[in-house]
């Protein structure tokens, strides 16, 4: 299972919330691998939240692109999106901490962060919520939630 939400409060902090398996969190490595790479490779980024492989309730998607500049990481929304400005360190950071979850036999979750505090988190978990309890997080959202916040 694969399911993308974003909420107004997880722990009292606007969030994007990724259930994911192991499957997803090798793919989701695997991504930040490529962008803490140097060279032209890592220019290309990554979508989550468009269905391949990770799907989302209300259409949110967001969208990993590569900067060089490491204090520079941060997550605007645009065009109903959200786009997560992120260096190659932060995105070797970043694999590592997905690896680490992957590598789990236990529930568990894990946050990636940007530098800025007012952006929203993104929070992977691992057997630790069902469907319903996910869609039921995004319900704390208004209807164009993407367009509304920030």
């Amino acid at each position: 299972m694969s399911l993308l939400v974003h909420t107004a409060s997880f722990k009292g902090r606007e969030a994007l919330v990724l259930a994911c398996d192991n499957g997803v969190l090798d793919w989701l490595s695997d991504r930040f691998t490529v962008l803490s790479a140097p060279g032209p490779s890592s220019r290309r980024g990554f979508v989550i939240g468009n269905g391949k492989p990770i799907r989302s309730e209300q259409g949110v998607e967001i969208r990993f692109k590569a900067i060089e500049d490491p204090a520079r990481t941060h997550i605007v929304q645009q065009d109903g999106h959200f786009v997560w400005y992120i260096s190659r360190e932060v995105a070797a950071r970043f694999q590592d901490l997905v690896r680490g979850l992957a590598m789990s036999h236990r529930p568990g979750h894990q946050y990636l962060e940007a530098d800025d505090p007012q952006s929203p988190m993104l929070v992977l978990t691992k057997g630790e919520y069902d469907e319903d309890t996910l869609r039921s997080m995004s319900k704390d959202m208004p209807a164009n939630s993407l367009e509304m916040t920030r």
